[in-house]
């Protein structure tokens, strides 16, 4: 399969990640105005990996992809961050790149809605692939969770989706640490299945 087939079997996956996130979005959408927003927001999320590779030529890498996220998450919402980054140069296949560039937009989205501090928004992104396996984390300086929220029960659309992309597209998990000075969400995949994934190039 030639590079231009691999990177029409991508989008059209990415597509099919959008009819299913219609179907789940739906449930918390008030009017069909809300429901092509929240679509917007994603699948301009899902654009950024093919932004990067028309751009540099390239596969995209993990730190420009979270930059290419952040970016387009704030300019959504109007809202301005302090965002202090700490992540690699990691090449990233699509087949991860899609994935995680969604994850990153429903926590850095949440993470600009709720944040707050003396000197306004911030967010920190960390993220590597080590020893122990894949980890990527987002921390806020909002106000952290309600005391007894139960994410299974309690959890809007950000989180599900978040929570379904960590456990259905990478075979990992998510959590969720309450801070005294915001949350911070860690999304955690094994390390086998993340390199399975990434030498899947293109495909």
């Amino acid at each position: 399969m030639g590079e231009s087939a691999k990177i029409c079997h991508r989008v059209c996956n990415d597509l099919q990640t959008l009819s299913n996130l219609a179907s789940l979005a739906a449930p918390f959408c008030g009017s069909p105005r809300e429901l092509a927003q929240a679509l917007e927001r994603r699948a301009g999320a899902l654009s950024v990996p093919y932004g990067l590779r028309a751009e540099k030529g390239q596969p995209p890498e993990l730190d420009a992809l979270a930059r290419g996220v952040c970016q387009r998450a704030q300019a959504n919402l109007g809202s301005a961050a302090q965002v202090e980054q700490d992540l690699p140069p990691l090449v990233l296949s699509l087949r991860l790149a899609s994935p995680l560039a969604l994850w990153l937009h429903e926590i850095m989205d949440n993470g600009l809605r709720h944040g707050r501090g003396d000197n306004g928004i911030g967010l920190e992104i960390s993220g590597r692939r080590d020893s122990q396996g894949f980890w990527l984390q987002v921390s806020d300086n909002g106000p952290g969770l309600p005391a007894g929220f139960d994410p299974e029960s309690k959890a809007k659309l950000g989180l599900k989706v978040a929570g379904a992309v960590a456990s259905g597209d990478l075979r990992g998990e998510m959590k969720l640490n309450p801070g005294q000075n915001g949350l911070s969400v860690r999304l955690q995949a094994p390390g086998a299945e993340f390199d399975r994934l990434n030498q899947e190039a293109w495909a």
